[in-house]
């Protein structure tokens, strides 16, 4: 005849439906329903609450409840929390006209709603464990009952601890004969004082070194500003970002890329008015006495890596490097006779390492200078064997495997008895520990 019934239970949601369909025969084709029909789903008894989003452990809440009364003469209800699980405490409250029992693991309160309206109870709780908390609510009247179900996420108290790991894995390794995956355990320390239920995992895997991707990326694009040292503190971080988005191919990072190149751009516009008419840089330009060899150098390499991504005028590198050849002494050192604020490159042997990069970095004019090159090489090697600062051994080792010299081992053996470790972590302390990130990067690149 042309009917078929279909027969489906209605979500226990009080609210109204609308029911659309269509038919397909091979003779009759499409058939659609000319008007939707409605179904109103409703309760005359029912209750409901409104949690919070989450709630710390140990804190004290109130669970609201509403019950509703439509059937159409005032009733009592019953309305109780099971606790049976035992995942959180009930504490006492007082109210003038709700009745209170405390039975076992559940809280009871008794309350009249007259017909057609609906009434308001709270239950105070103090969940006692970390994760999801059941929360079992009833009500019962002599004529109709409800139950009401619902999952209280509890956060844990106290301060989140990161411990993080870090494993390769040479899936090259693998040979014809053994076709199980390479293994690698991880031992994780237990963390002291850690809350009950708190600790998870969180594992990361990526195809490359520079799997684990970098949060808050945007922090170090920033729009360059102030001195000639000042903007080139601003101005390099957005280079960087751009070299990690680049080799991360982080194609989801397209707006902070452009924001980058930005900024790069305005930052090297700004850095050449501090340029001066030899070709070195200072923090306030033609209105310091002399130019500055730490700083020369700093914006001449930052140049060169800003070169992959703005156009970049090869004279002004050119005259950079000429600059600090003429800052060269008899022994091989390169001197500072400028103003600098930052000086951590204060010993000879750090800032003859740190021009050394400079050099090292802009390759197409090695061989131009070559010989100022070696020589600095030369006075760098006979410094490692005297010096016993960690700051200038690390950029000394850096400088010195840059130019394949044998003595960059030497540096590198000092470091190893200088270092600190705690659990799997190793790192180098300077006399200023804000150089304890810098130290341990250039050993790394060492």
């Amino acid at each position: 005849n042309g009917e078929y019934i279909i027969k489906k239970t209605v979500p226990d949601t009080i609210t109204s439906w609308v029911i659309t369909g269509f038919s397909l025969s091979t003779q009759s084709g499409l058939a659609v329903t000319r008007d939707p029909n409605r179904i109103r789903v409703f309760q005359p008894f029912f209750l409901t609450t409104n949690l919070p989003y989450s709630v710390k452990r140990g804190e004290v809440i109130a669970i609201p409840v509403v019950v509703f009364n439509y059937l159409g003469r005032g009733v009592e209800a019953r309305v109780s929390m099971d606790n049976s699980e035992g995942q959180y405490e009930f504490l006492e409250t007082t109210s003038a006209n709700v009745s209170q029992y405390l039975i076992g693991v559940q809280r009871e309160k008794i309350i009249w709603i007259p017909a057609n309206t609906g009434r308001s109870i709270s239950f105070m709780i103090r969940p006692k464990k970390v994760g999801l908390t059941a929360l079992k609510i009833t009500a019962i009247s002599p004529f109709a009952g409800d139950r009401l179900n619902q999952i209280l996420k509890v956060e844990a108290d106290g301060v989140t601890k990161y411990v993080n790991k870090a494993v390769l894995i040479n899936v090259q390794r693998l040979t014809r004969r053994s076709l199980a995956p390479p293994e690698k355990s991880l031992i994780v320390e237990e963390v002291k004082d850690a809350i009950e239920g708190s600790t998870f995992l969180d594992i990361q895997v990526g195809g490359n070194s520079q799997a684990p991707q970098l949060e808050h990326l945007d922090g170090l694009v920033r729009a360059p500003h102030g001195c000639g040292e000042q903007n080139m503190f601003n101005f390099v971080p957005s280079i960087l970002a751009l070299s990690y988005l680049e080799a991360s191919n982080r194609s989801d990072q397209a707006n902070l890329a452009n924001s980058a190149k930005s900024y790069v751009e305005i930052g090297y516009q700004r850095e050449l008015t501090y340029k001066r008419s030899d070709g070195s840089f200072s923090a306030w330009g033609e209105d310091d006495p002399s130019g500055s060899t730490w700083l020369t150098a700093y914006v001449i390499r930052s140049f060169h890596q800003a070169a992959k991504y703005i156009d970049i005028d090869r004279k002004v590198l050119a005259e950079g490097l000429d600059f600090l050849v003429s800052r060269q002494g008899a022994n091989g050192q390169f001197n500072e006779l400028g103003r600098v604020i930052h000086n951590s490159h204060g010993s000879p042997l750090a800032l003859t390492s740190f021009v050394l990069l400079t050099f090292f970095e802009n390759k197409e004019y090695q061989a131009k200078y070559q010989h100022a090159i070696d020589w600095a090489v030369e006075f760098v090697a006979r410094q490692v064997d005297q010096s016993s600062n960690p700051y200038d051994l690390a950029i000394a080792a850096l400088a010195l495997a840059l130019a394949k010299n044998p003595k960059a081992n030497r540096a590198l053996a000092k470091l190893e008895k200088m270092a600190n470790w705690a659990g799997d972590h190793k790192w180098w302390t300077g006399s200023d520990r804000s150089h304890d990130v810098e130290i341990t990067s250039y050993v790394l690149l060492a």
